[in-house]
């Protein structure tokens, strides 16, 4: 099952810290933002463990890629207007989940594709590419 039952997206201006305009109604959300470290390889063919050469490979951590967030949305036609009018800027976005528990990062709408109008709403799938740290708060 997707974790989409009472999860809300909203965005807002660069900095804001509490986004509060709704995005959309999301009809699925496959997962969160997964982060990736980056890795360079240190290894020496000197290297020794004691008085043996060490066989392992040595890495040091590297930046961060904080990934993506791909939801799937219900947009009425104000709404499309507004997701194409975003497109590509950079945004403060909020996921609020049911729990009262919240993650906020900053990103930029890079993929919007639409697939069918389902009666008054059209199917989006989206790309949010994540462009900081997510901060993730537990609700009070």
């Amino acid at each position: 099952m997707e974790p989409t039952s009472g999860i809300k997206l909203f965005y807002a201006a660069l900095g804001t810290a509490d986004p509060t305009t709704a995005l959309a109604h999301i009809r699925s959300l496959p997962s969160l933002p997964k982060q990736t470290t980056d890795t360079f390889e240190t290894t020496e063919i000197d290297q020794l463990d004691g008085t043996e050469h060490d066989w392992c490979k040595h890495f040091e951590m590297d930046h961060i890629d904080p990934g993506t967030l791909n939801p799937k949305l219900a947009l009425d036609p104000t709404q499309t207007a507004a997701l194409y009018a975003i497109n590509r800027a950079k945004m403060a976005f909020k996921i609020l989940f049911a729990s009262g528990n919240s993650m906020i990062f900053d990103g930029a709408i890079i993929t919007i594709g639409p697939e069918v109008q389902d009666k008054q709403d059209v199917l989006v799938d989206v790309v949010i590419k994540v462009d900081s740290l997510p901060v993730y708060t537990v609700a009070a």
